[in-house]
Order: C-alpha cells, then structure tokens, then sequence
C-alpha cells in the first residue's frame, strides 16, 4: 500500500498542470508582390489597381529597377488577395490637357509614339484606344476585346497597304503602251475601285480617332476649346489626325517614368498593364 501510495504522488508530480488561460495567436501580416513599372527611387508612390481597388504603393528603400518584384503590405480591410489582378494604374490630368497641341517634340524627334503618329496615326490612335478599354470600332469594351483592338487595326492598315500598292501598280500596267501613257478603261476602272478604298480608310481614320478623343475628353472632363465638341473633335481628327493622336498619346501616360515602344498594344513596354 505504501509503495502504491509513493507512485501516486510521483505521477502527479510528473502531470504539467493544464493552463486555462486563452493564448493570443500573433497573425501575420498579408503581402503583395508588385512588379515595378520603371526604375524607381525610394520613397516613390504610384497607384496600382486590383480588380476595382486602387491601391497606393510606395517604393522600398533602396529603389526598385524597372521589372523588378518587390513586396509591400496587403492593406487593412481588404480581405483576400489576387496578385493576378494587380496592374499599374497611370494617373491622368483631369479637367484640362496635360499639354498643349503642339508639344509633339517635348520627348524628342525620335519619340516612338510620335514617330506612329506622324506615319501611321491609325496604329498609335490603336494603342491609345487600347489605353482606354476601347474595341477596334471606339466603344468600351472588355478586357479580351480590347486586347485584340491594336491587332485588329494593324491587320486592317497592312491589307490596306499592301491592297492599295497592288492597285496601283495595276493601274500603271493597265495604261496604253503606245507611249503615251494614256488612260485605258481598265486602268480607269483600277482606278475607281483604289480611290473608293481609300475613302474607306480615311473614313475609318478620322471616326476612330475623332471617337477617341471624344471619349478621352468625355472620361476625363475636358472642356472644347476653340468650337463646340463635336466640331473640334472632328476638325482635329480631319486636319491634324498627327498631332491630335500625339497628343492623346502624351495624355494618357507619363513618358518622363515610362519609355515608349513602336509596336506593343499600348504603346508601353508589355510588362506595363497601362489602366487608364
């Protein structure tokens, strides 16, 4: 009995009393990663956008290069998290234009978006218009139709290219060989037809941009300048298509962070998801 009793008093003592308070749990703080849209100095603060949050990210110290992934806290109240639809917001002047109509050489002569617009103002209005969320035909469209916009409007101005050189030369084979040159019934009717296209583009030309830069101004409230909306938005589209998709360019963007680029859908280098 004895020896029971000792083994008794040995096990209790070997029992870890139980501690009935509650323990606080330490919860981790949520991050999210961002890829830096250009070489950054520390400090630096940029909106970025998940799904319909915009969010404020300040650049870590010591900076970032352009491309570079860095992580920053998930802010409070937002309750998951989708770096899939983290994208870079680009602030854009509201109520006025970040410059005037004929800043077009302010980023140099060699400026990629000034070269599109000056050569081929229908693929820089293209990229712009995919800037905006715009479908190949200027209305607002989703995120896979607006992607296809700049492929969609290079097709149409390589066929026409390549469709209206053929005409032409067609036109010029068709002429009468009796060394004259003069115009044969073949090379009037080639000639009809190269003009006809032609309208076409041109038409197509000055409604996308026009309706480009309507919406530009519709969205970010600004007012006409020098005639009523309508009248100004068609005049710039018609007469100086250049400098007004210039313009536009310089407006929904800020080529003093980001260089431009000839031949991607915004315009920007393709990392830059360009939300304007």
């Amino acid at each position: 009995m004895a020896n029971n009793a000792k083994y008794e008093i040995l096990n209790e003592t070997l029992i870890t009393p139980v501690d009935n308070t509650i323990t606080s749990v330490s919860t981790a703080v949520p991050s999210i990663e961002v890829v830096s849209p250009a070489t950054l100095p520390e400090g630096y603060k940029f909106d970025a956008q998940m799904g319909e949050t915009t969010l404020t990210v300040t650049v870590p110290k010591g900076g970032v290069e352009e491309g570079q992934k860095f992580s920053v806290p998930f802010p409070q109240g937002s309750t998951s998290v989708d770096e899939s639809l983290l994208h870079h917001r680009i602030n854009v002047p509201v109520g006025q234009w970040k410059d005037g109509f004929f800043s077009c050489f302010r980023n140099g002569l060699c400026h990629a978006m000034l070269c599109n617009s000056f050569f081929c103002p229908l693929v820089a209005n293209a990229q712009i218009m995919t800037r905006l969320q715009l479908n190949w035909n200027t209305k607002p469209g989703n995120q896979m139709e607006t992607q296809r916009t700049f492929p969609i409007i290079l097709y149409i101005v390589i066929s026409f290219f390549i469709l209206d050189r053929i005409l032409i030369y067609s036109e010029l084979a068709l002429l009468s060989s009796d060394g004259y040159g003069e115009l044969t019934a073949g090379s009037m009717i080639v000639a009809c037809i190269r003009n006809i296209i032609e309208l076409i583009y041109l038409v197509y030309q000055v409604y996308t941009i026009m309706q480009t830069r309507k919406f530009l101004r519709s969205k970010y409230a600004i007012p006409s300048v020098y005639c009523s909306e309508n009248t100004e938005d068609f005049c710039c589209a018609l007469c100086c298509s250049c400098l007004t998709v210039a313009q536009m360019g310089r407006h929904t963007t800020d080529y003093d962070t980001y260089h431009s680029t000839c031949c991607t859908k915004t315009g920007l280098p393709e990392h830059i998801s360009a939300i304007v």
